[in-house]
C-alpha cells in the first residue's frame, strides 16, 4: 500500500538528487534562519487529493509540487538557472515511490506534468532597495500505486 508519507520521502530523495546543487533546501516542516542566505529554497507538495478506489483498483493520489526559490542576488540569470534545472529534473519525469519501511520496496510511480512558474518578488520592505526575489515552480503530478 502506498502512503503520502511514501510520496513525500521519495520526491525528497528524487530532489536531493536531480535537483539544483549547492543551494540550501528547506522542506515543510523544517525552518532555517535566511539571515545569511543569498539563495535558498523551499520545497513543498502543497496538496494530496486520493482518487476514488475500487477494491482491485491501485491506489492514485493528485498533489502539487510547489518550489520556491529566493534570491538576494540582483542578477536574475542566477535564479533562472535553478529554474530552469529544476524544470528539467521534473516535467514529464516518472519517479519510483518506494516504501518508507525496513526493506525499501517500490509501492508506486509518479508523474509529473508540466511546471508552471511564476514571479512573486518584491521589496524587503517599504521603500527599501533590495529585493528578494521570489519565483515558484509549481507542478501537479499523480501518484499510482502498484497492484499487489
Amino acid at each position: 500500500m502506498m502512503t503520502t508519507a511514501d510520496i513525500t520521502a521519495s520526491l525528497q530523495k528524487y530532489w536531493k538528487a536531480n535537483g539544483p546543487q549547492g543551494v540550501t533546501t528547506v522542506y515543510s516542516g523544517t525552518t532555517l534562519d535566511v539571515t545569511d542566505q543569498s539563495t535558498w529554497v523551499e520545497f513543498w507538495t502543497s496538496q494530496f487529493l486520493a482518487t476514488p478506489k475500487r477494491p482491485d483498483t491501485p491506489e492514485q493520489f493528485q498533489l502539487a509540487i510547489d518550489i520556491h526559490f529566493f534570491s538576494r542576488d540582483i542578477n536574475k540569470r542566477a535564479i533562472h538557472s535553478l529554474i530552469d534545472t529544476t524544470r528539467i529534473a521534473f516535467q514529464s519525469t516518472s519517479i519510483p515511490v518506494n516504501s518508507t519501511s525496513t526493506p525499501p520496496s517500490q509501492v508506486g510511480q509518479l508523474r509529473c506534468l508540466e511546471p508552471a512558474v511564476r514571479d512573486l518578488s518584491r521589496s524587503e520592505s517599504a521603500g527599501s532597495t533590495n529585493v528578494i526575489q521570489h519565483f515558484v515552480c509549481s507542478f501537479t503530478a499523480s501518484a499510482t500505486g502498484l497492484i499487489d
